[in-house]
């Protein structure tokens, strides 16, 4: 065995592990091969790199030139394998597979991960070449991601999934996304007792919003388990809520993202009850039916004490009661991200830059569904208290002219990493790129 073929070998049994890339690059840079040694850090930096780090654009930039400059030759350091396209890398080395066929996965499973720390695996058709494939995945593998494809629907999901969950592969997986299957009560109790999995991450959909959600996050099998997005087609979301007010312990989950929840007169008072929400960081709502009493009543809540993230995209016209209810609670003054995505006019977007004191915001984050924000919602976002503040401000959908443009441009604003304003005219655009670098300015 090679010295090369030594250390894939080890950074393939250890994909967890950048100590043993970092050593591989230093052996890469003494053998000839500066650009792949230098490929291979950087993405480990990038890595390991908060979101909002302003070391990341450099980073960014500098792998994008190396990539672009040597992925071919990188590509051909692999084998060819019959059907199998190898797609793109993750620190230093190709993390996934494009799409793949039964017949093709069954065949080539075991040196796909031998050649390769693949780290993301997604799966269009369930069938026995498939499942044999999983249980032949090697024990060492430690996959970042594995997805059910959009064709899974076409089988009988419910019958297949409470085997799926019991292989190895997919216990050991952190992030295992179902949300192609329409799940049933059954399968959902299956989620929480299939044993103790590493899952850090689940996304499912289920038809309605009931009750055997709760599982999820009260289930001693899932100790891990710190992020959990849950998709419904419809119907009220009393039931769930009810069966989490019962549950008496906090819970593990730190992120929610609930989509198409009905939050109805009831449902703001019912979540702000919830005991197991108290360790919970980020909340997302996205496509929910929210009343005027339920913004309040959100915004008011005491039980999440530790909430710093926010994002709201209502599947209608957000209310100016709505907006008035966010402004009534505290909030706002917790919040360090906010997001919201509506229809939302000036009188709309001032009342929104009133809510609260925003005191502690960093990343603000407005995509409007129409184009009626104009220069005086600008004007208003520049005479704000927090704008000094801001480390990231994307505002999408709007119609700005030059000289309210210029005005942002012209103050002090040193925490701003990323700018985004769409709709700017062609000089506006330039004056932000001139003032901004084109790396914090998107269009």
């Amino acid at each position: 065995m090679s010295d090369r073929e030594a250390f894939l070998r080890t950074i393939v049994e250890n994909p967890d592990d950048d100590v043993s890339r970092l050593v591989f690059a230093d052996w890469l840079e003494e053998n000839g091969e500066p650009e792949r040694a230098a490929f291979v850090r950087i993405q480990c930096e990038l890595a390991s790199l908060l979101s909002d780090d302003e070391r990341r654009e450099e980073c960014e930039l500098n792998a994008l030139r190396l990539y672009r400059g040597n992925r071919e030759k990188w590509l051909k350091e692999l084998p060819k394998l019959v059907g199998v396209k190898w797609g793109k890398f993750d620190r230093g080395f190709v993390s996934e597979i494009g799409p793949i066929t039964p017949t093709a996965f069954g065949r080539n499973v075991e040196r796909m991960f031998a050649v390769t720390p693949l780290q993301s695996l997604r799966i269009d058709m369930s069938n026995a070449t498939v499942m044999n494939a999983l249980q032949r995945i090697p024990d060492y593998v430690r996959l970042r991601e594995f997805m059910l494809g959009n064709t899974w629907y076409l089988t009988p999901a419910q019958e297949r999934m409470r085997p799926l969950l019991t292989l190895p592969a997919i216990r050991r997986t952190r992030r295992l996304d179902l949300t192609s299957v329409v799940m049933e009560d059954r399968s959902v109790r299956s989620l929480g007792e299939s044993g103790e999995c590493a899952w850090e991450e689940l996304r499912i959909r289920c038809a309605i919003a009931s009750a055997p959600f709760a599982v999820l996050f009260d289930s001693p099998t899932l100790p891990y388990l710190h992020t959990l997005r849950l998709l419904i087609y419809g119907g009220s979301s009393n039931a769930l809520l009810e069966s989490l007010i019962a549950l008496n312990t906090a819970s593990k989950i730190r992120s929610l993202h609930m989509e198409g929840f009905q939050f109805g007169a009831r449902g703001g008072a019912m979540l702000r009850r919830i005991p197991c929400l108290a360790l919970l960081e980020s909340l997302t709502i996205e496509r929910g039916g929210f009343s005027n009493q339920s913004m309040i009543d959100l915004s008011t809540a005491a039980n999440m004490p530790h909430l710093r993230s926010l994002s709201i995209v209502p599947n209608a016209t957000l209310s100016e009661g709505c907006l008035n209810g966010l402004r009534k609670g505290g909030l706002p003054q917790r919040l360090n991200r906010f997001s919201l995505s509506a229809i939302l006019g000036d009188s709309g977007f001032a009342k929104l830059l009133d809510s609260g004191t925003w005191e502690q915001l960093e990343h603000l984050r407005i995509h409007n569904r129409s184009l009626e924000l104009g220069d005086e919602s600008l004007a208003r976002l520049c005479d704000s208290k927090f704008i000094s503040q801001l480390r990231s401000l994307q505002i999408i959908g709007g119609q700005f002219g030059l000289k309210i443009v210029n005005r942002l441009i012209e103050m002090e604003l040193p925490k701003l990493r990323k700018v985004c304003i769409s709709n700017l005219t062609p000089k506006g655009r330039q004056n932000l790129n001139k003032r901004f670098g084109p790396g914090f300015t998107w269009f």
